[in-house]
């Protein structure tokens, strides 16, 4: 009887044993996977700031282009320069936040991100001076304030273009490298469950074997 007793308690402790590995290998699959979407997220998030300030420069420059032209009288100027600016100020608040980003990005992605929030600010006194210097109502204005700043903003264009384009390479390079990780971790818990469930058969069945044998009279 003593014997029964201890060979079961043997048993409901490799079974207890294997439900623990269980337990455990799901867990450190669970906290794997929520790493992984959590960063994925955070990329994401990274490739679409990236994405409206390429293409909020891009509506910056044609509302700069729509003040020179459309600037009609003081009144047309008035809304289309508060336009302009608002383009403006909203582009710089995504550059802010990609420099903000960039330490979370491999360095060939996020090393040039700072220095294009003062590429943008210097571009902006640049539009700034030339908008003082000449009046765009009157015929001669839009063309005085064109000639001294045409070309400007080809530069920060191109960066802009680029660093969208690094970034969702880097995007596109990490979620590949973290689907080849989770499919890793999932066969190695694969694995470790199987070779944990094997060996508490194998166990299971030999005190199986032991409490027959017991049993068997001499």
């Amino acid at each position: 009887m003593r014997m029964r007793l201890m060979l079961g308690g043997l048993v409901m402790l490799v079974l207890l044993g294997m439900a623990g590995l269980g337990l455990f290998a799901l867990h450190q699959t669970d906290a794997a996977s929520r790493a992984t979407s959590t960063r994925l997220a955070e990329l994401q998030g990274i490739l679409d700031t990236g994405r409206q300030a390429e293409t909020g420069f891009k509506r910056q420059v044609q509302e700069w282009k729509n003040l020179l032209l459309r600037s009609r009288d003081e009144a047309s100027r008035r809304a289309l320069e508060e336009r302009f600016l608002a383009e403006q100020t909203r582009t710089a608040a995504l550059l802010q936040g990609l420099a903000r980003a960039a330490p979370r990005l491999p360095e060939a992605a996020g090393a040039g991100l700072p220095a294009l929030v003062a590429d943008h600010a210097t571009l902006a006194a640049r539009y700034a001076e030339a908008l003082a210097g000449a009046d765009p109502t009157t015929p001669e204005g839009p063309r005085a304030i064109d000639a001294r700043v045409r070309g400007v903003d080809r530069a920060l264009e191109q960066k802009l273009d680029a660093a969208a384009e690094a970034i969702a390479q880097a995007f596109h390079a990490s979620r590949e490298a973290m689907l080849r990780d989770s499919a890793a971790r999932y066969e190695e818990t694969r694995r470790l469950l199987l070779i944990g469930s094997a060996a508490g058969l194998v166990l299971v069945l030999a005190l199986l074997l032991t409490l027959a044998t017991a049993r068997r009279p001499a």
